[in-house]
């Protein structure tokens, strides 16, 4: 089961960037930070997979951590995007009108940075009780 969610994580990650990348997600430091976080992910998920030394487990979990950061930023980024372009268009729009259309924004998706999130917590499922935390005790 261990690899499964190692092999989900992956492909997750590797395919968000892919889609981060093909839409043209790069323009600053901001939108490249999730391209990066998920990159080195990745990479760092195939090494604990492959090497299961105790270093790269961990060092994978900080990486599902900095991805839950980044993909928490990234929400409120968006929103921030969206809610700002609401207010131009519609000055008059309040309250919980006013947020519907704004969480319904299409550019940028809303609630796009959730999926980091998820793979964060996809990346400490895998991490959780890993074996190579074990060795040293048998």
């Amino acid at each position: 089961m261990r690899t499964l969610v190692l092999v989900l994580f992956v492909i997750g990650a590797v395919g968000t960037v892919a889609d981060l990348l093909l839409i043209g997600h790069v323009e600053d430091s901001w939108q490249l930070a999730p391209v990066a976080a998920l990159a080195i992910g990745a990479v760092i998920g195939i090494g604990a997979g492959a090497l299961g030394s105790v270093m790269l487990v961990r060092l994978f979990q900080a990486t599902a951590v900095l991805l839950i950061a980044t993909g928490t930023i990234g929400l409120w980024l968006h929103w921030g995007a969206n809610s700002e372009f609401e207010r131009e268009m519609s000055p008059d729009l309040v309250g919980a009108a006013f947020v519907w259309k704004a969480l319904r924004g299409a550019a940028p998706p809303s609630a796009a940075p959730g999926a980091l999130i998820h793979l964060g917590l996809l990346g400490l499922v895998y991490a959780w009780r890993h074996p190579a935390f074990n060795k040293g005790d048998e």
